[in-house]
């Protein structure tokens, strides 16, 4: 995934699988000041569309935990929600764990410019909440803003974080071999493959529900891309087994730089994505 912008997205944040063969550890919902440029495509290579993201304020983690590990997937159950008792005094926000705390306070990095597209992008802060709108200059037509291996960077004149300046590289478009929708009940293994990146490249599958999604377990791959991925049976039958009401999957290819900025993580991430809900 936690997102502001125009289009609502789920992110996860470093879901990095450990070296051993337990599988991937817990997620890292750490916060980070965070600049996302996505290209997103239909399954197969379908119309492309394209948008900015900036996440600037901390938000509750997902009630997510790891149940099972495979390799580089997991399937990640959800912690039962706990209530506040008794109610959380006004001016602070009850959270997942039954903890009464303030609410969180965006950031403002005053007006963030990404070069490198094939068009220009300005992502500008609004309102006492600091929400970060997006602005191409012009419009793309299809929704193919950047090539792979192109310079992509993102600076911001500072405001109440400094001035910063982040260069990423673009991504290849994915056209992978996952259907759409996935067949009811998928039995074994499943395996999906693409044509692999550059160097540097990441790629994250993600298996959960467009409704409301963290209310319900999901499961989550996350691997250096070389363009195949296969997602144990024994995950996905946990999956299967769960009440989703609109079971969806999510492809995503991405390559990232960071930087500390008065103590702060900022992050550009360029990413290219596919994916499907029923």
């Amino acid at each position: 995934m936690c997102r502001s912008g125009s289009v609502l997205s789920l992110t996860l944040l470093a879901c990095q699988p450990r070296p051993d063969s337990a599988g991937p550890g817990p997620l890292d919902w750490s916060f980070a000041f965070e600049v996302e440029v996505t290209e997103y495509r239909g399954p197969g290579g379908g119309d492309a569309m394209a948008w900015a993201t900036v996440v600037n304020r901390e938000s509750e983690a997902p009630p997510w935990e790891l149940e099972q590990g495979s390799g580089e997937c997991g399937f990640y159950g959800v912690r039962p929600q706990q209530n506040c008792d008794p109610s959380c005094e006004t001016g602070t926000v009850c959270t997942w764990d039954g903890e009464c705390v303030e609410p969180s306070v965006p950031i403002d990095a005053g007006v963030v410019t990404v070069g490198g597209l094939a068009v220009e992008l300005e992502l500008s802060p609004s309102g006492d909440y600091v929400y970060y709108g997006y602005e191409f200059e012009p419009e793309p037509s299809d929704g193919e803003i950047f090539a792979e291996g192109d310079a992509i960077v993102a600076s911001a004149g500072g405001a109440e974080l400094g001035a910063f300046e982040l260069a990423s590289l673009g991504v290849a478009a994915l056209a992978s071999d996952l259907p759409c929708p996935l067949d009811d009940g998928h039995s074994g293994d499943l395996s999906l493959s693409w044509t692999p990146g550059q160097s540097g490249d990441r790629v994250r599958l993600t298996l959960a529900s467009t409704n409301h999604g963290d209310q319900f377990p999901a499961v989550i791959c996350d691997a250096e891309d070389d363009g195949e991925l296969t997602v144990p049976a024994a995950l996905l039958e946990g999956w299967w087994d769960s009440a989703l009401f609109v079971r969806s999957w999510r492809l995503v290819r991405s390559h990232s730089a960071e930087d500390e900025v008065d103590g702060t993580t900022v992050r550009l991430v360029v990413s290219a994505a596919e994916g499907c809900s029923w």
